[in-house]
Order: C-alpha cells, then sequence, then structure tokens
C-alpha cells in the first residue's frame, strides 16, 4: 500500500484501490468477480477521523481528499469523479429506499460487446452503431441507483437504475423502432428488453441487467428486472413519496455543498436486509452497520486527479439513541492488582468484566453490572 504525502498522525489511511479486497470478504463467492477491481484508478487517502461524543452510536465523520490516476479508472471511480453539478435525482428516489447513489457520467458512444450471453437487440446495436449512437444522444449524465430491502409483493432485496433523460420525445420513438422491429416488447407505457449493450447505456457499466423493464418517471428513464418496481418510480414520485421530502434527508442536503460529483445514501437496518441475500451466511457486517441509522457520502470533484471524500452518521430525526448504563462496584477498599480482562465466565452470548483485587478476591461482573461470581 502506497502511503499518502499528506498522512499525519491520528489520521485513518484508506487503501481506497484496494477496498475490493475488504468487501469481497463479505459477499458470496459467485459474486465476488463482480466487485474486482471496482476502484482502481484511486489512490490511497489519508482521512480525518472525528467523533461528536464518546457513546458507541455516536455521529461520526470520515473526511479527507482522494488522489485519483490518470489511467485504467474504473466505471465507478469516473461516475464519482466526472463532474461537479447540483443534485437532481432525488425528486425521483422513494422514501423507503434502503440505501441510493447519484452518480455523473456520461453515455458511452461506442457499444461494447458482451461477454455473456448476446441477444438479437445487442446484435443489432453492434450491428449498427449509428442507431446505437442515436439512443445515447437522448440520454443525459445524471443516473442512480437505488436499493430497496423489500418492494411491493417481494420480499428479498431489489434494485433498479435510472438515468435523466436530454430528449424524452426522441428517446421513446427510438423504443418504438424497436418494438416494430421485434427487438422489443411493449407492455402498457414500458418495454422489455434482453440487451447487456442497452443495460448499460442507461445503467453504466455498473447495471447487471441483461432481461429487465423499461419505465418512465417525467424526463427520467427506469430501468429493473420487474416491471412493478420501475413502474414504482412515477407513483412515488406522484404521490411526493419520495427521499426529497423526508425530514432526515432534507436536513442533511441543506448542508451539502450547492455542486457535488457524487452522492451516496444508506438506512442502516433496511440495507442489511437488502445485503443479506448476496453476503457469505456468516459475515460480520452486522458490526457494521449497528453503529449507525443513517450515514451519507459526498464526493466532490477537486481538480482532474483529485476528489473531495466525506462520510458521515447520524441518528434518524425523533429517535433517541441507546443508552450506556454506568454502574459502580464496591472494592471493598482494595485496590486492583492490574486491568479487567474480558472472559466467557458465565457461558452467556457476551463476555464478562473479570479483575482481581489486592485482598485475594477475584469477581466477574456482567455487563448490566451484576456479579456473576465472586471468589477467592
Amino acid at each position: 500500500m502506497e502511503i499518502p504525502t499528506d498522512a499525519s498522525p491520528g489520521q485513518l489511511i484508506m487503501n481506497t484501490p484496494n477496498l475490493d479486497d475488504w468487501v469481497e470478504q463479505f459477499l458470496n463467492v459467485n459474486l465476488r468477480p463482480s466487485v474486482t477491481k471496482s476502484f482502481s484508478g484511486s489512490k490511497s487517502a489519508s482521512l480525518l477521523f472525528t467523533s461528536a461524543g464518546d457513546s458507541l452510536n455516536s455521529p461520526v465523520n470520515l473526511a479527507g481528499k482522494i488522489t485519483l490516476s490518470d489511467t485504467s479508472r474504473s466505471t465507478l471511480i469516473h461516475a464519482l469523479s466526472s463532474k461537479n453539478a447540483p443534485i437532481e435525482l432525488d425528486r425521483f428516489i422513494a422514501s423507503n429506499a434502503a440505501a441510493f447513489a447519484l452518480f455523473r457520467l456520461p453515455p458511452k458512444t461506442i457499444p461494447k460487446k458482451p461477454l455473456t450471453r448476446l441477444t438479437d437487440l445487442d446484435r443489432f446495436l453492434l450491428d449498427s452503431n449509428i442507431e446505437y449512437s442515436e439512443i445515447a444522444t437522448t440520454l443525459d449524465a445524471p443516473f442512480a441507483v437505488e436499493t430497496f430491502s423489500e418492494s411491493g409483493l417481494v420480499s428479498n432485496g431489489e434494485y433498479l437504475f435510472m438515468r435523466k433523460l436530454r430528449d424524452v420525445r426522441a428517446f421513446r420513438n427510438k423504443l418504438e423502432e424497436l418494438v416494430q422491429k421485434e427487438l422489443l416488447t411493449k407492455f402498457g407505457n414500458s418495454y422489455f428488453a434482453s440487451s447487456s449493450i442497452l443495460s448499460e447505456l442507461i445503467g453504466s457499466e455498473l447495471s447487471p441487467f441483461i432481461d429487465f423493464y423499461i419505465s418512465f418517471s417525467r424526463d427520467v428513464v427506469v430501468i429493473s428486472n420487474r416491471r412493478g418496481l420501475s413502474e414504482s418510480v412515477e407513483s412515488d414520485r406522484a404521490r411526493r413519496r419520495v427521499i426529497y421530502y423526508n425530514d432526515d434527508y432534507s436536513n442533511i442536503r441543506k448542508g451539502l455543498p450547492t455542486e457535488v460529483s457524487g452522492f451516496v445514501w444508506v438506512e442502516s437496518s433496511e440495507f442489511q436486509r437488502f445485503l443479506e441475500p448476496f453476503l457469505l451466511p456468516k459475515n460480520e457486517t452486522a458490526g457494521l452497520f449497528n453503529q449507525f441509522e443513517l450515514a451519507h457520502i459526498t464526493f466532490q470533484r477537486l481538480n482532474q486527479s483529485a476528489i473531495d471524500f466525506s462520510l458521515s452518521t447520524k441518528s434518524k430525526e425523533g429517535s433517541t439513541q441507546p443508552y450506556q448504563e454506568l454502574w459502580v462496584t464496591s472494592l471493598s477498599n482494595s485496590d486492583l492488582t492490574g486491568a479487567p480482562i474480558l472472559g466467557d465466565v458465565a457461558g452467556s452470548n457476551t463476555d464478562e468484566i473479570i479483575y482481581a483485587t489486592e485482598d485475594g478476591n477475584i469477581f466477574a461482573v456482567a455487563g448490566d453490572g451484576t456479579i456473576v461470581l465472586q471468589t477467592t
């Protein structure tokens, strides 16, 4: 790992280009290739850590500058560092989202041949760069990924991608042309497509969809594996069931920079539920997510070779921090022989605090302050 030149005592060194190795330890084995080299193009960063209190659940902040290499940047790094601009798509993100990420990245102008299944629509777009280019020019740079712990009748995690359209009418016309060519199927106001190329054009190379539905919400196109999910974006927007009107989000948004290059929002408990199907049966993610209720990450492009990074956690509005119990146990006019240790004496789920006194007594104290063992 390359140590940043601006590192100083008390700061946290984040080995950014190898964060994929850290993520992979939690994932099911078959999913690990999908995150390999996700952070390539970034360099190790020195981050300042601050906490607003002494309790385990106190709000924390990690902030610093991440330097970027000039070549070989992953799609994720490109999407987080492309350009600073005002946040736009939060008016289309459902208020019950487990997590969402907002990016900016212009659509690719040249299609890339899929490494997996090649569909009829893929072949058509590969053979006709003009058709592909005409679709690409109707798309704008802002796009987002949104995750749900449950949605509709589906109890397991789902996700969707959305992208702002530069020309809604032209994009719809191109889809209708593909329907006439029997390369798309129309269902009401939505479409069904089988194409990795079209999926990546709309959702960027972060989108893994091959078979998916295409729906609309005003000037935004939405893709997902389930028609009901993609169509829910418009119904949520029309009913104002979106994150933009959420009190927690609104308060955080007021403190954000006017323009950002990327933004991530996580609701801890819901995101844990979303992740469960993708994780190894035994993993330690709960120890990470149980430290906060809400978290948001802000990225701001500084120049061609650097972005500003800021991660903050907080409690939900109206919620109360779990209290920390303080208790006192008597030493019976004696002193400790040394520092207390932790050990499993009672066979419970948590360790007890074990200490000895100079008068020859040994105590084991449970986490609630009760003495579970006293001997000499």
